[in-house]
């Protein structure tokens, strides 16, 4: 370790105690983080000052138990949520779950109310809940927790009673669900000291918009946990967490009519909002895009390179097929793979807002992607995500073929290599 120099300090940290590591899983997360810690400091050439308040910020953080926000608000409980629990089908998509809920709320038998006393302006929500293929589910249990009008959960607010709109409840013998709440208030995360600064230098808030809450038991069924917004909220486009999806968003509409009034036993208006829900089956696995590998798959060496195959089945649609390109070691120049023959090779750029629709393969290739991330759904309902480095071979010439979607509104470089 003598002599250390800004080009060989980063591989001395990741080398010190490999040999008497004990998680594979943890050695490869600190590797990264090094190499990406080092990458930044390389680059940005921080003063020791600098340094100093850095250490200083996530000392606060910690001492005032923020460091989850900070999670929140950077958008990695987002970004894991995303990779972990992929689109697919008809299931709804999830949400972070955050950090209010309360297990154990009131079970309640239909009609179900959220909250106790009285309120100025009820909501009503009401729906299905499904399979993925549209068979009604009964007997699904809901779990819905929210804040009240001005932005308040029950235990931030001594007005409140315990467990104040948060309730539990199961569908009917149809499937369907409706529970009485109110429109929830936008609040906003704590944002005092050093987290407040952090965000205010940045030009960023930290309010969410208006929520609420559901999660979705079944047996049989993955359990759900998401969240349903609002359209029209202010903090819609700028939720602090970055968790607003617009599969998500419900459309209140305002009832006034006499007749309904008295139907619901009121003498004031009110808002209805209708949204179903969908649930996967847990015999068909978890639906994730490729998850990280377990401790046992870190420790074993890879034998070859993955190739996500698209191919039309005998059904018309298109599938993913996750293919092991075996590599066979040529000494010193490395391992290597049997010849492919193509017949050329094609450099392209798309733009952030590329959303392809329904298509197929022109012809048999290969996609090598070399920057950016696109999002794809084939013709099973299958949604998944492929970045930096990721083959696919697309070979769905025939049937509905595939949908292709730019992520994160960023352009995206590629390489075909054709095939036919």
């Amino acid at each position: 370790m003598a002599h250390l120099t800004t080009n060989t300090i980063s591989e001395a940290v990741k080398s010190a105690g490999r040999d008497k590591a004990t998680n594979p899983r943890l050695q490869q997360c600190v590797n990264r983080l090094v190499d990406a810690l080092h990458g930044l400091i390389q680059e940005l050439k921080p003063t020791e000052a600098e340094m100093i308040k850095t250490v200083e910020f996530f000392t606060e953080l910690g001492r005032k138990d923020q460091i989850q926000i900070l999670a929140d608000v950077l958008g990695l409980s987002a970004l894991v949520d995303l990779l972990n629990y992929p689109k697919v089908g008809r299931a709804t998509p999830t949400d972070v779950e955050g950090p209010y809920y309360r297990e154990d709320a009131p079970f309640r038998k239909s009609p179900v109310k959220l909250y106790e006393g009285d309120e100025d302006h009820p909501l009503f929500i009401k729906g299905r809940i499904t399979n993925h293929e549209g068979v009604p589910l009964p007997g699904a249990v809901l779990d819905v927790w929210q804040t009240n009008g001005r932005g308040l959960y029950e235990h931030q607010d001594p007005t409140q009673p315990q467990y104040n709109f948060r309730r539990r409840f199961a569908t009917d013998a149809q499937g369907n669900y409706e529970f009485q709440t109110v429109q929830p208030g936008p609040y906003q995360l704590p944002h005092g000291g050093a987290l407040g600064i952090f965000l205010a230098q940045l030009g960023r808030h930290l309010w969410r918009s208006a929520h609420i809450h559901v999660k979705i038991s079944k047996d049989g069924y993955a359990p759900l946990t998401t969240q349903l917004f609002f359209r029209g909220d202010p903090y819609l486009d700028s939720d602090a967490v970055f968790s607003v999806k617009e599969e998500l968003i419900l459309n209140p509409i305002r009832i006034e009519d006499p007749a309904r009034l008295r139907e619901r036993g009121l003498d004031r208006p009110y808002s209805e909002a209708e949204f179903n829900f969908g649930l996967w089956p847990k015999e068909l696995g978890q639906p994730a895009y490729r998850l990280a590998a377990s401790p046992a798959d870190l420790s074993k060496k890879q034998e070859g390179i993955t190739v996500t195959r698209l191919y039309t089945g005998p059904d018309g649609e298109s599938h993913f097929q996750d293919m092991d390109t075996p590599l066979t070691s040529k000494q010193t120049i490395g391992r290597l793979s049997e010849p492919i023959r193509a017949t050329s090779i094609i450099f392209r750029e798309t733009d952030g807002d590329y959303d392809y629709g329904w298509h197929h393969a022109p012809r048999r290739q290969y996609i090598i992607n070399l920057e950016g991330e696109v999002e794809i759904t084939v013709g099973d309902g299958t949604t998944r995500r492929f970045g930096t480095g990721d083959v696919i071979l697309a070979e769905d010439q025939t049937g509905r073929g595939h949908i292709s979607r730019a992520m994160n509104k960023r352009p995206r470089k590629s390489i075909f290599v054709t095939l036919d």
